[in-house]
Order: C-alpha cells, then structure tokens, then sequence
C-alpha cells in the first residue's frame, strides 16, 4: 500500500507541474474530465486514462520537438502522430509494432521523395555515372569529379537484383513505383545525400539496415508471408536481441530523417546538375587495352581512361578497333565495337 500511495504521490506532483505551464489549458480541460468531481475516490481505471493521457502528451512534446526543423513541413503532422503511436507500443513492450511504425515514417517520407519528378529526373540522368565524388571536392554534386573506381549509381543502389520479379529493367520505371525497399534507398542516394556520397561503404551499411528494419515491418505486417532462408535468419537474430535494437533502429530513424531533412535543402542543386547532363555518341578507336583497363582516343584529343563499368569485360576489343563512345556530362558511360566498320 504505502508502495502504491508513493507511486500516486509522484503522478499526482507530475499532474500538477504540468497544470502550471503554459499553454496546457487543453490537457487541464481533458483532466477535468476524467475526473470525478466532489469526494468521491477515484477509480483505478480513470488514473490509468490520466497516466496515458500524460505519457501521451509527453510523447507529442518530443515528436514535435523531434520533427521541429525537418525540412518537409507538410510531412510533419502525420509524421508526428506516428512517433507518438510508436512510443506507445514502445511503452508496451511491443517490438514489432514499434519497429513497424519506425518504418512507417521512413516509408511515408520515402513515398514523398520517390513521387517528386526532379529526383526522377535525377535517377534517369545519373544512374550509369560512378556513385561517388572526390573527397575535399568543391562542388560535391559534379559530374566531372567522380571516382571511376566506384560502383554505378545504380549498381549500388540494386546491387545485383536490377530486374523485377517479372524481369523488368528497374531503371526504367519511375521511382515512384517500384519496390518500397528499392525506393528507400533511392530517396537515401538522391534525396539524403543528393549525389554527394564519398564513401559507398557508409551508404551500404545504412542500406542494409534499412532493409532489416523492412523485415521486421514485414514480420508485424504480413507475419504469413513466406521468407527466403536468409531473410528467416536475419528476422531471428533481430528478434534474439529485441532489447538492442529498441535503441539500433530508433538511431536509424534519427539518421534517416536528417539525412533526408539536410539533402531536401539541395533539391534545386539535383535537379541543375540532371538536367545539364547531355548524351552524347562519339566514334573513337582503342588505343590500348590491357587485362584489367582499357583507354580510348577521339580524333587527336587525348588518350582517355574508360571507367570499367563503361564496357563489357567478355566483349572482345583489340587496340585500333574503332568504337562508338556514349558520354553523359564529359564522363564516359559505355564502349561498345563499332559494327559500320
């Protein structure tokens, strides 16, 4: 008992400290009716709904707070409500629902990227360009400063899953349609680091664990689905250490909504650089070809370095074999044999 009248004492001094702030005349409004009036005790139940009704409120405070400076406002709102929802299945112990309405943000701010015509612009123009930029660069989003090295935009972002179920090229479709685990990583590259990446291992890593998060939202969702081995595997080890990831992927929302909040600010800057890209077919020959490089010459210009994702590796050249040349924005995007002569 004197447990129980410790716990109320600290509920009733929290009511109180939340009466006198400002700006809380609605939460006074909403106690005043849930409590009984006069002498009466008052009921388990009706403490309970008060309790909530603070937690609740709480909970408002720190989305809205969170959310505060994000740079999509129409999104907030409805954002706001999910953080709320999620801390409350928090508060219940509720691992796949919390995950799930985790995901749901994520999901709801991907839709709004992926719906928006400059990052389909982007998509479509820079897919075949290398994913990341120099370091120290001055102008981040340049076509001109990619490292060759680096995977293709698109590679990375699909890795080796370029196809739909029915074998439909990806990257023809409009981002707005395709996969939800495909668009979140498409609204990362594009929208969170606006083409600006220097390193494909950090962007990777947060791809995975994108994806993890996505399972577990199927597994709360869809708990019927049939899994592959793999994706049975992952969901269990996530669900061994439920306790950790409460706090692992609560960091990635944080990560994921100021990525996209800092990228959506250099939106008009994506949608300059897409739109001065040019394609451009040039003939050319293969001025030297070696067992892991090849390097190409336009008329008397300079000897040129063909990025290896440019050409086919089982393609046969030879040095002299004239090639047509395809460059977007001065960068070499494929090689093939010229079949006219």
């Amino acid at each position: 008992m004197g447990q129980n009248k410790n716990e109320l004492k600290r509920l009733l001094s929290f009511i109180e400290e939340l009466t006198k702030q400002p700006g809380n005349e609605e939460f006074v409004a909403g106690l005043r009716a849930l409590v009984i009036s006069g002498d009466v005790s008052i009921e388990k139940e009706k403490l309970d709904d008060i309790y909530e009704y603070c937690i609740e409120r709480n909970s408002r405070i720190q989305a809205q707070a969170f959310y505060k400076n994000f740079s999509i406002e129409e999104l907030i709102p409805e954002l706001v409500d999910t953080y709320v929802l999620m801390e409350s299945f928090r508060r219940r112990g509720d691992f796949l629902n919390f995950s799930a309405h985790i995901f749901k943000q994520i999901e709801g701010i991907t839709n709004y990227i992926c719906s928006m015509n400059e990052y389909d612009a982007a998509f479509r123009a820079l897919y075949d360009y290398p994913s990341c930029i120099q370091y120290n660069n001055e102008a981040p989003g340049s076509i001109f400063s990619r490292r060759s090295g680096s995977k293709s935009i698109g590679k990375l972002i699909y890795d080796d899953f370029d196809k739909t179920l029915d074998g439909k090229d990806k990257s023809t479709m409009f981002i707005g349609k395709q996969y939800i685990h495909d668009k979140v990583k498409i609204a990362l590259y594009f929208g969170g680091y606006a083409t600006s990446l220097i390193s494909q291992g950090e962007f990777s890593k947060y791809a995975y664990d994108l994806y993890r998060l996505y399972l577990i939202r199927c597994e709360a969702d869809h708990s019927g689905n049939v899994k592959t081995d793999k994706q049975r595997r992952v969901v269990q080890d996530i669900m061994k250490c439920a306790d950790e990831y409460y706090v692992e992927f609560l960091k990635l929302l944080f990560y994921f909504v100021e990525k996209i909040s800092s990228g959506y600010k250099l939106r008009g800057q994506l949608a300059d650089l897409a739109s001065s890209v040019s394609e451009e077919k040039l003939i050319g020959v293969v001025s030297s070809v070696l067992p892991s490089a090849m390097y190409v010459k336009i008329g008397e210009n300079k000897t040129e370095s063909v990025p290896i994702t440019a050409y086919n590796r089982s393609t046969k050249f030879s040095n002299g074999m004239p090639v047509i040349i395809t460059r977007k924005g001065g960068t070499i995007i494929k090689v093939i044999p010229d079949s006219n002569e």
